[in-house]
């Protein structure tokens, strides 16, 4: 599951950023494998104000964890972390395959598990147990 993360850093924060930011890398190399894409958000001076992460996990307990570890986080450099489920269409330049959607079960597959009772069908796998007969 692709996640977008958009950080924010709190006021003031450029400096301790830049002496977090080493860990910050280091930590974000042990999931490289995960990361799509990743940046720095500029202000208008063209200095940096935040990040933008987009990441491929699993599920978004193993996301957690990752942000768990998060020096960035941990050293309060962002003030507001906002994550969103998203769907990549596009990754390096090249469309990616949709994604496919749940098999559906037909009731018939359903009915196939009854037995025919005297007037009635009788579904073992199912918490109503009778159904009229057509």
């Amino acid at each position: 599951m692709q996640f977008l993360i958009t950080a924010y850093d709190g006021p003031g924060m450029l400096e301790k950023r830049m002496a977090v930011r080493p860990r910050h890398l280091e930590n974000i190399s042990r999931v490289k494998g995960k990361i799509l894409c990743a940046g720095g958000l500029l202000d208008a001076e063209g200095k940096m104000k935040g990040s933008v992460l987009i990441i491929d996990f699993a599920g978004r307990e193993f996301l957690d964890e990752y942000l768990k570890s998060e020096p960035y986080i941990r050293e309060k450099v962002w003030e507001r972390v906002e994550v969103e489920p998203m769907n990549v269409v596009v990754l390096n330049g090249e469309l990616q395959e949709a994604p496919k959607a749940p098999e559906k079960k037909s009731a018939r597959g359903f009915f196939d598990r009854c037995e025919e009772i005297e007037d009635r069908a009788v579904c073992k796998k199912s918490d109503v147990k009778f159904y009229p007969k057509k």
